[in-house]
């Protein structure tokens, strides 16, 4: 991969956004909840957790985004600590990632092979959390999630 394509991955496309009010963690929740009304998904309420809700059947890690970027990305520690927490729980790991633009939700446990064999994490200055109101920037590892592999809400 050039390095020119790796500087555009997270930049806005080009364009007007749609008002579009973006949804809280718990409104991703309650949507997917709406979409699937058996999936009854609740949220985790322990901040230190890799993932924000469960079910029987998945655990769910919610992003939240104010602009649309059409390269969705995820944390290599964080796909691969879900993904192996997902399989020692039985579960499946659910991405779901809310922007301008709509809900994309992608089955991680069912990607995961071809994510990995298919790509290389590449290096993205990112803050460190974006919980506690840490905002020191630190390189995160990341890989690319197509929108055309998300169920889209």
């Amino acid at each position: 991969m050039s390095s020119s394509y790796q500087s555009d991955r997270i930049v806005p496309l080009d364009g007007k956004e749609s008002v579009r009010t973006v949804l809280s963690e718990l409104e991703v929740i309650s949507k997917m909840n709406e979409w699937k009304p058996n999936l009854n998904l609740f949220q985790v309420n322990n901040e230190y957790y890799d993932y924000d809700a469960e079910n029987k059947d998945y655990i769910v890690e919610v992003k939240t985004r104010n602009k649309y970027y059409k390269k969705k990305v995820i944390e290599m520690a964080k796909i691969s600590k879900n993904y192996q927490h997902a399989q020692i729980l039985g579960k499946q790991f659910i991405y779901a990632v809310s922007d301008s633009r709509g809900l994309w939700i992608w089955n991680i446990s069912k990607l995961m092979a071809e994510i990995v064999e298919n790509q290389k994490p590449y290096p993205m200055k990112a803050p460190q959390t974006t919980k506690f109101g840490k905002d020191k920037k630190i390189i995160k590892y990341t890989y690319e999630l197509n929108e055309i592999d998300a169920q889209k809400l």
